[in-house]
């Protein structure tokens, strides 16, 4: 396997339903080398695993194994041991049962009326010195009875628990499964130092990176109110069963989907002139006619050579027989432009467009993705035993000749698109048979068990974790979180410390960051409605991200006030939150109503209404208040019925609920400003009447204040 590394997890990026994990490992490369990176998650995907190399060296030719390790520890059992574990624990059963009769007993031990019998009466101290020794039996013997059945539960839980794992180790040695935290993956993978000014190679970092499921996160926040100040604390309550504990690691949570497939529009251009052909499309290109050509000078140098055709040719091999100097007496033939070899897929070649290998940067990523082809290969479809290709040009689809009209040299329509088939992505799972092999030059699918070079115990064990991993998206959310909210764009939010999270699969309530930000306090009364005076918090989004919805806890010098729940809000948008009741705040309204003859014959009815609220601080802070008030409105269509205000005092001004924030549609609404110092009261005045015609009442009443 070459040298064994272990990595740590350095960084961990929380999507809806999966993480992305970044580890970190340290090795001193000198000469070309295979390294193994052990320990990693068997839940990972192995399509998403990246290699990149930090240092005067490169990676190359990744490859996912599995591993087991632990399997044998526990050895087997056998049926004598089975029999013995299922009669200890019989006899444990029996026990508990023969003890909670005795219990029963015990508690049912009461005096009992006495019917009608031929024996006297016993004397009262008879009696009485009967039932006291009752109690004292009761009361010796029934705590003793009571530590014997606890005893004895324990006893039958531990045999249960030994008569489970034994059924356990025997099913894992019978069956093809294995313990759960046994199969754990591998990145192989070929390090090449690079020339420096320094020399050859030196101390590199590798880090690797991989997409797991089995994480899930949701926000919550915590408000401490300041005097002028307000520090808003952004949580996450993060869930994670990943098969990885997260020890200290530099944690962010994303709203993106990690898998969500995307593509850029084309944005095509519109010129004026002359007419030019369409540029040709850079990285396809048609296979060779005859793929077996291209090993001429192969077969020709290393024919002496040719052994049993191997198993498998790895990357490092093919290079290594790169590398080999031809005799210079040996006939050659020019050499062909490396072309793309052709797919086959199922066991049938796929004779169409190829990508052409993508160049490798020294120090970049290199992904198991990407590792052993770099584009996609064509979609083949059968129609009638004969093979037919399709490709798509832009907005109408087109056939492709088959290969007998294709002819050596034929080129391609440089408008040609390719149309593949999703399992065709999977580039991981492809391999290229070696020149020694029959089919060589072609790229074949290959299963699980192929690719991790393992048995089907392994894999079934990989399924199981993958299961277990994928539970977390059933699980229900924190307590005041909405599951069904989803964002419309995608935002990231990095934690200011690292942290530590153990996958159990539990929710843990984590501090991400904090940010202090102004913040104003305001009293809010609506005297009409109810005596109770509220507070509000107002504060600006101090983040670059948008607030979103959640939980949130309000501390008001360190004492809990209340837990409100916050709305999504925009950067820079405005947050309320109500604080609850203010008792140092008090308001009392009074109305005084009396109607009034009015017009040149008395034919109109004037109702007049004279309001007084009174407002007190009995704080010793001064305090803004908001009073809201409302004025009668006659209907749309009701033109006998006429409101006019006579006198306010203070000044007040007119206003309307914000429906942007769920507020009803009002009208006639007004309110007070103003501010009322400690120890303060003060009078508000409003008069208004009502005129109406003098044979007409209002419905419900003249009267319009309670």
């Amino acid at each position: 396997m070459g040298q064994r590394v272990v990595s740590v997890i350095d960084r961990v990026t929380v999507f809806p339903g999966a993480a992305w994990v970044t580890r970190l490992a340290r090795i001193a490369v000198n000469a070309r080398s295979e390294v193994a990176l052990v320990g990693l998650p068997p839940a990972l995907e192995d399509d998403t695993v990246q290699i990149a190399v930090r240092g005067p060296a490169r990676a190359a030719d990744v490859r996912i194994t599995l591993e087991v390790t632990g399997a044998d520890d526990a050895g087997t059992v056998d049926d004598t041991e089975l029999h013995q574990r299922r009669r200890a624990l019989a006899g444990v059963q029996a026990e508990l049962a023969q003890l909670r009769r005795q219990l029963d007993a015990l508690t049912s031990l009461a005096a009992q009326t006495r019917g009608e019998r031929d024996e006297p009466v016993p004397s009262w101290s008879d009696a009485l010195g009967a039932r006291l020794a009752l109690i004292e039996l009761r009361a010796a013997r029934e705590p003793a009875v009571r530590a014997e059945i606890a005893r004895v539960e324990r006893a039958l839980e531990e045999a249960r628990q030994a008569l489970a794992a034994a059924e356990l180790r025997r099913s894992h040695a019978t069956s093809a499964q294995l313990p759960p935290g046994s199969v754990r993956k591998v990145a192989e993978l070929t390090v090449e130092p690079e020339t420096t000014d320094g020399g050859v190679g030196g101390e590199v970092e590798l880090v690797v990176s991989y997409l797991v499921p089995g994480a899930r996160w949701a926000p919550s926040y915590v408000v401490r109110l300041g005097a002028v100040d307000l520090r808003l604390e952004l949580r996450a309550s993060i869930a994670q069963a990943t098969g990885e504990d997260w020890t200290g690691v530099a944690v962010e949570v994303s709203t993106a989907s990690p898998q969500r497939w995307t593509e850029l529009p084309e944005l095509p251009s519109l010129r004026i002139g002359r007419a030019q052909p369409p540029p040709a499309r850079a990285g396809w290109r048609p296979p060779p006619p005859d793929i077996d050509a291209l090993f001429t000078d192969w077969d020709r140098t290393f024919a002496s050579r040719r052994g049993p055709a191997p198993t498998a040719t790895t990357f490092a091999e093919l290079e290594q027989m790169e590398k080999v100097t031809v005799p210079a007496n040996a006939p050659m033939q020019q050499a062909a432009p490396p072309p793309a070899p052709a797919m086959s897929y199922g066991g049938s070649a796929i004779p169409d467009m190829m990508p052409m290998a993508a160049p490798r940067k020294s120090g970049g990523v290199f992904s198991a993705v990407g590792g052993l082809v770099a584009g996609a290969a064509g979609r083949l479809e059968r129609q009638g035993g004969a093979e037919k290709k399709k490709s798509a040009t832009r907005g109408r689809a087109r056939s492709v000749p088959a290969d007998d009209d294709l002819g050596g040299d034929a080129d391609l329509d440089a408008n040609v698109e390719l149309t593949v088939q999703v399992d065709l992505l999977a580039y991981a799972h492809l391999r290229m048979r070696g020149p020694r092999e029959d089919g060589r030059g072609k790229l074949e699918r290959l299963g699980r068990t192929e690719i991790w070079r393992t048995d089907s115990r392994a894999a079934i064990a990989v399924g199981q974790a993958v299961a277990r991993a994928r539970e977390i998206a059933g699980k229900a959310a924190p307590s005041g979180h909405d599951p069904a909210h989803a964002m419309t764009y995608a935002f990231a939010f990095q934690a200011d410390a690292r942290l530590d999270v153990p996958a159990d699969g539990n929710w843990h309530n984590l501090a991400l960051l904090h940010r202090v930000t102004k913040v104003g306090v305001r009293h809010v009364a609506v005297p009409a409605v109810a005596t109770d005076v509220f507070r509000v918090a107002s504060f600006t989004n101090p983040l670059d991200a948008p607030l979103l919805a959640g939980p949130v806890d309000v501390y008001d010098r360190g004492e809990l006030v209340v837990t409100a729940h916050l709305d999504e809000t925009a950067p820079g948008g405005t947050v309320e939150l109500g604080l609850g009741v203010d008792p140092s705040v008090k308001t009392a309204r009074n109305a005084r109503f009396r109607e009034e003859a009015t017009g040149v014959l008395r034919g109109s009815l004037k109702l007049v209404h004279e309001v007084t609220i009174s407002v007190e601080n009995l704080g010793a802070r001064p305090v803004q208040l908001e009073v809201r008030e409302r004025l009668p409105r006659p209907a749309a269509n009701e033109e006998d019925v006429e409101v006019h205000v006579d006198r306010v005092a203070p000044t007040w001004e007119a206003w309307k609920p914000d429906t942007e924030r769920g507020g009803a549609p009002l009208s006639g609404g007004h309110r007070w400003r103003l501010e009322l110092a400690a120890a303060a009261k003060r009078d508000l005045h409003v008069d208004y009447h009502v005129r109406i015609a003098n044979k007409h009442e209002l419905v419900g009443g003249n009267r319009r204040e309670p």
